[in-house]
């Protein structure tokens, strides 16, 4: 593990009082995942897969960015994110009439707001450890990389046809924004051609105008969130809750 990762997870657990648990699983959907530690949960428990060159110190350092940008806040401003009582309603009446809806629904839900909380925080994240962490740029790009190939297969038209067309474009949107992150911090503007071919690169503009004009600070991430929700049109998909460290 490079020391700037032992730097960052040392700094998540002074931050918390709680140790942070990592090992790999092969099954995770997604790359990497982490699970504040609540009530009598002893520590975070940070999951990751397997990386190609063995070496997931980005993830690690990624993943506890989001708990430092929690943490940094005091007490009474610590909200967590998550959906909204009516938001499985919402979602079935858009998969009104699709014979795959009941398989669908909760697949749908959960993709859309998770990239909904975690892209923006996320490509914060990622500046922070761009300029702070340059140990970890090598494995930074290459994940963003990967993260952009992936992203790009949800424009295919087969995927087009199968989903509602709000939760397409709030997709397609939030992928634009974050290959418009990504091209400018590369400076390689072919990573957006996706979705300038498709006609989404002015959604992204417009979420990465929001991203530059709100603030910062780890207190802005609500705002940033928000903003983002209203441009897309998922406001009231969602709520915040004040974080609660009991169980």
């Amino acid at each position: 593990m490079l020391p700037c990762t032992k730097v960052i997870i040392q700094r998540t657990e002074r931050l918390t009082g709680k140790p942070v648990h990592m090992e790999e699983d092969r099954t995770l959907p997604v790359i990497s995942h982490i699970q504040i530690a609540r009530g009598p949960a002893p520590m975070h428990k940070l999951r990751y897969r397997p990386t190609p060159n063995g070496t997931p110190d980005y993830f690690i350092s990624f993943q506890c960015g989001f708990i430092i940008r929690l943490y940094e806040n005091p007490p009474e401003q610590r909200y967590d994110f998550e959906g909204s009582p009516d938001a499985p309603a919402r979602m079935a009446s858009l998969l009104k009439g699709n014979p795959a809806a009941s398989q669908m629904k909760e697949r749908l839900l959960g993709g859309l707001m998770t990239q909904l909380r975690s892209m923006p925080i996320g490509m914060r994240i990622d500046d922070w450890l761009f300029h702070e962490y340059p140990e970890l740029r090598s494995q930074q790009v290459a994940g963003a990389k990967a993260q952009l190939r992936d992203n790009s297969r949800a424009l295919a038209p087969e995927i087009k046809r199968q989903v509602p067309t709000m939760v397409f474009r709030a997709n397609a949107a939030m992928n634009s924004a974050f290959a418009l992150y990504w091209a400018k911090s590369l400076a390689d503007d072919s990573v957006s051609l996706p979705y300038k071919s498709t006609g989404f690169l002015p959604q992204g503009e417009a979420l990465i105008r929001i991203f530059e004009q709100v603030e910062s600070a780890p207190a802005e991430d609500r705002n940033l969130v928000d903003s983002w929700a209203a441009e897309v049109g998922l406001d009231g998909w969602y709520r915040w809750i004040p974080h609660r460290t009991e169980g």
